[in-house]
């Protein structure tokens, strides 16, 4: 299964969910990979403080193969990283649709999942990216802006119609959970009216302290933490999203221990 996470504007925690799912299903034991497509952007790779080798880029302007690309995240999944800002690429032009599928059926052979971090707003490289899903998560903050052109993207992206059953919708930042709904339902609703598209609404992230001092610090160990309370907001989306039977059958309930990469510790889980 491949999930791509969108939205209409930046800074509405994007990266945070990716990199949330995607540790929550390799706690399940599914071979899970992150794709930073976020192109030129590699906050990924910042964050889990990555020294790439090759990128995300190079893989769709077929430099290298994906197995060279693949890098290991020490959270029991795998990274394929985007380069860092300024590198022009194939992938930032219109015309990768035939790559970017083409990878994502090689990826589909190698993985059980795969969270793609498509980046925002209406350009080409992010449609296609999410036309190529399985899924699209498209996400929102309660900011008028943010609906607005969250609103925009999925009216780009059902002039697709093989796009107009695989929309999901994801409110963040907010303080409760009835705020959240009422802008989901609102974004559903003229959706629903002016383009027949109805996205299945998944639930919101609230506003979290322990996540907002875990990414200053790019602490990632604080932001899996049970304290974390968009962590789990997030694992909870995984479950509807992914499936919880796929994700109980792999699960090992006995504990096991995972080296701490932060703090150089050991800890059962």
């Amino acid at each position: 299964m491949i999930i791509s996470v969108t939205g209409g504007k930046g800074g509405i925690g994007k990266t945070i969910g990716c990199l949330a799912m995607a540790y929550h299903a390799a706690q399940a034991r599914l071979r899970t990979l992150l794709v930073d497509a976020d192109f030129g952007l590699s906050n990924i790779g910042i964050l889990l403080n990555l020294e790439r080798r090759h990128s995300v880029e190079d893989v769709l302007e077929r430099n290298v193969s994906l197995a060279d690309a693949f890098m290991d995240s020490r959270y029991g999944f795998s990274v394929l990283p985007s380069a860092y800002a300024g590198k022009v690429s194939l992938a930032m032009r219109d015309n990768v649709t035939s790559q970017v599928k083409d990878t994502f059926n090689e990826l589909r052979t190698m993985f059980d999942v795969v969270i793609v971090d498509a980046g925002t707003g209406i350009h080409s490289s992010v449609l296609n990216l999410n036309h190529s899903s399985d899924h699209t998560i498209v996400m929102s903050s309660l900011d008028p802006h943010s609906v607005t052109d969250s609103y925009a993207q999925i009216k780009l992206m059902s002039l697709n119609q093989d796009m107009t059953s695989k929309l999901d919708l994801v409110i963040t930042r907010s303080s409760s959970p009835k705020e959240a709904t009422k802008t989901a339902e609102s974004i559903i609703s003229v959706a629903t009216k002016h383009i027949g598209v109805v996205p299945h609404y998944l639930g919101f992230i609230p506003e979290d302290d322990v996540l907002a001092n875990a990414v200053l610090n790019r602490n990632l160990s604080k932001m899996f933490s049970q304290n974390c309370l968009a962590h789990q907001a997030w694992c909870q989306i995984s479950h509807k999203l992914i499936g919880e039977k796929n994700l109980i059958k792999n699960m090992d309930t006995s504990t096991h221990v995972r080296r701490d990469p932060d703090e150089g510790t050991s800890q059962a889980v």
